[in-house]
């Protein structure tokens, strides 16, 4: 710091400093006080030589408080709060789409059930599809006449497999049980 006569400047705001001084101050290195100067972030008061400035403490810790803040303006504080709004929207949006994602799924005890009594009322149904075809068939000469009752009863019965309704279980730890109609 630079003395007024015989008196120290006890006005630290107001106080003239060099760059190494100011870097010294602010925790930096004398080319980042320079950087600095040249980004506009802190101003100098006057040259001195080429390469040689001065500056105003407490207007170039405040500049440099700001710049480091990140809240030069109103604008960019403004930015960043709509960031922090639409981040916070995306997150809500990422949780509702989980949320619906959840509930489209099946659990696998679910689907093993749905699947094994469909397989054994496919089953079933073959079995008595036997017994009542050739009930129907039995004495028939007519090869052209057999087939033709047997197409019919397979596609009659391809028919109301496939619109069969599903009937769904739901699994609950180890038991499985029907759901109310």
């Amino acid at each position: 710091m630079q003395q007024n006569g015989s008196h120290e400047v006890t006005d630290y705001g107001n106080g003239i400093v060099t760059p190494r001084e100011l870097a010294s101050v602010l925790g930096l290195s004398e080319a980042q006080v320079y950087t600095l100067r040249r980004r506009n972030v802190i101003q100098p008061i006057r040259a001195i030589r080429a390469h040689k400035t001065e500056f105003q403490l407490g207007p170039a810790v405040h500049a440099y408080i700001q710049f480091k803040c990140a809240q030069d303006s109103a604008s960019q504080a403004d930015f960043h709060k709509e960031r922090a709004l639409k981040e916070q929207a995306n997150r809500e949006l990422r949780e509702i789409l989980l949320e619906q994602t959840r509930a489209q799924l099946h659990r696998a005890c679910d689907v093993e059930s749905v699947q094994a009594d469909s397989n054994a009322e496919i089953r079933s149904k073959l079995l008595k599809f036997g017994n009542q075809l050739s009930l129907e068939i039995a004495g028939k000469n007519d090869p052209a006449k057999v087939k033709t009752i047997i197409d019919t009863r397979v596609r009659g019965l391809l028919n109301e497999r496939s619109q069969a309704g599903i009937h769904v279980r739901i699994c609950r730890g180890d038991r499985i049980r029907r759901p109310q109609n």
